[in-house]
C-alpha cells in the first residue's frame, strides 16, 4: 500500500455509519465505511431477497467472522483521504496484501458521495464508473484494527 494512513478530521463526509449504493448490477451492491482513523472498508456483495440493510447491518458490517476475515486477509480493506470534495481510497482487494485498487469520487454532500473510478494498481487500468452511495447511520461499526494498515 502506498497511500498512507492519515487521521480523518474533516466534515466534508460522515464516519458513524456506512455509505450504500443502489443496485449497480444485476443484484450488486456496494457498501462503504470511514473511521476517522483514516481506515475504510469496501464491499461489493451480491444480494437479491428481502432487506439489504438488515443484510448488510447483520450480515456484512454485524457479522464478525465476516469482519475477522476482513481484517485478516486482507480484503476489502484500506486507507482514505478526502481533499476538498475529492474522496480517494486505497483498498486491498487481494488476501496477499499486495494487490490494491483505489476508488475516486466525488462528494456531493455529507451524506452522497459518488464513485467515478477505480484504478486496478497491478495492471495500471483505470475504469470509469458512475455509482452514487448514500449515507445510513449504523452504531454498531466493527473495529477499524488490521495489521496490514500501518
Amino acid at each position: 500500500m502506498d497511500m498512507p494512513r492519515r487521521t480523518y478530521t474533516g466534515k466534508e463526509l460522515r464516519t458513524d455509519g456506512y455509505y450504500y449504493s443502489g443496485y449497480i448490477h444485476t443484484n450488486k451492491m456496494g457498501t462503504l465505511m470511514l473511521f476517522r482513523n483514516g481506515v475504510c472498508m469496501f464491499t461489493y456483495f451480491d444480494y437479491r431477497y428481502g432487506d439489504a440493510t438488515h443484510y448488510i447491518e447483520n450480515d456484512k458490517w454485524g457479522n464478525k467472522s465476516y469482519m475477522n476475515e476482513v481484517r485478516s486477509k486482507p480484503d476489502g480493506i484500506g486507507v482514505f483521504s478526502v481533499l476538498r470534495n475529492v474522496l480517494e481510497c486505497q483498498i486491498f482487494f487481494s488476501e496477499s496484501g499486495r494487490v490494491t485498487q483505489n476508488c475516486t469520487g466525488e462528494i456531493l454532500n455529507d451524506t452522497t458521495l459518488r464513485l467515478t473510478s477505480w484504478r486496478y494498481n497491478r495492471y495500471g487500468h483505470v475504469e470509469n464508473i458512475d455509482e452514487l452511495y448514500y449515507f445510513k447511520a449504523f452504531n454498531n461499526k466493527p473495529d477499524s484494527t488490521s495489521s496490514f494498515i500501518k
